[in-house]
């Protein structure tokens, strides 16, 4: 038998790298399951998303036409429990039961739409992000067949590609020093040498602050350098702007005391210790 792509899901987040999210796991409901089955389709799995192939003939055409309600439901598993500490869900939260389709891709893109379906019972979303509708479902994913699918008489030669897009949540970083050092706290400096003047981050003096005790009240790591280490030196840098969140580490951030470099490249902060 022969098989051509008839669509491609993929799931895109700038937060990583190379833009492809491996944060989720897709399952056809019981229906598409069975729809995949009559019309001899076959689902490939990737690590950002999932292709559906089908049967032609020899001319390219599917062998067993889909019918023109035809409808593929899948549901969408989050696989990482701290994905909602770097995307922005703000959009997300907005829907009881969120769903991406394709009822009004447009042409010049091939992002599904997020939109909400109804549901039975609630469908929201928390951190830990929970699924009350579909046991540990983040999200559903409906394509109908319209105009974004090939019809049934086309030839499959350019399958369609849908794409399910996420954003990097933007926090302000915050790094602590715990030090014997004694110069005054304008000594005390985080500077980035980013090429790209744009992409540098700034600590200023206004975010420099040296504590004793917990700072201000929430912030959790500050108060447990405060017991951990009663007798030194604790410092605080905070960005003077929110940051996009990003799996790549900056190369060009640096502890100083005066002109001396005292570390290298720091690292990203944990997200899940980000100041909102």
């Amino acid at each position: 038998m022969k098989y051509k792509t008839l669509f491609t899901i993929l799931v895109q987040h700038d937060y990583y790298t190379d833009g492809d999210c491996p944060d989720f796991a897709f399952e056809a409901s019981t229906e598409t399951a069975i729809l995949l089955k009559n019309h001899r389709c076959v689902i490939k799995t990737q690590t950002n998303g999932l292709s559906v192939s089908i049967t032609v003939d020899d001319s390219g055409r599917a062998f067993i036409p889909l019918s023109s309600d035809a409808q593929f439901l899948f549901y969408l598993h989050l696989q990482n429990q701290f994905f909602s500490y770097f995307t922005d869900l703000t959009a997300f939260n907005q829907y009881e039961a969120p769903c991406f389709d394709n009822l009004e891709v447009p042409a010049e893109t091939s992002a599904l739409r997020l939109s909400t379906r109804q549901a039975e019972q609630p469908f929201s979303v928390r951190s830990p992000l929970v699924s009350r509708r579909i046991p540990d479902a983040f999200a559903e994913v409906l394509l109908l067949n319209n105009d974004s699918l090939p019809n049934e008489e086309a030839v499959l030669d350019e399958p369609a590609l849908f794409q399910i897009v996420f954003t990097a949540k933007q926090a302000r970083w915050i790094y602590y020093c715990v030090t014997d050092f004694n110069p005054a706290l304008g000594d005390w400096a985080i500077t980035d040498q980013a090429s790209e003047l744009s992409d540098r981050l700034s600590f200023s003096v206004e975010n420099r602050l040296e504590f004793d005790a917990d700072p201000e009240s929430g912030d959790a790591v500050a108060h447990s350098l405060s017991v951990q280490y009663p007798e030194k030196r604790k410092i605080r840098f905070l960005s003077d702007e929110k940051v996009s969140c990003r799996q790549a580490a900056r190369q060009e951030i640096a502890l100083y005391m005066g002109e001396n470099r005292l570390s290298e490249a720091l690292p990203n902060p944990p997200v899940q210790n980000n100041s909102k």
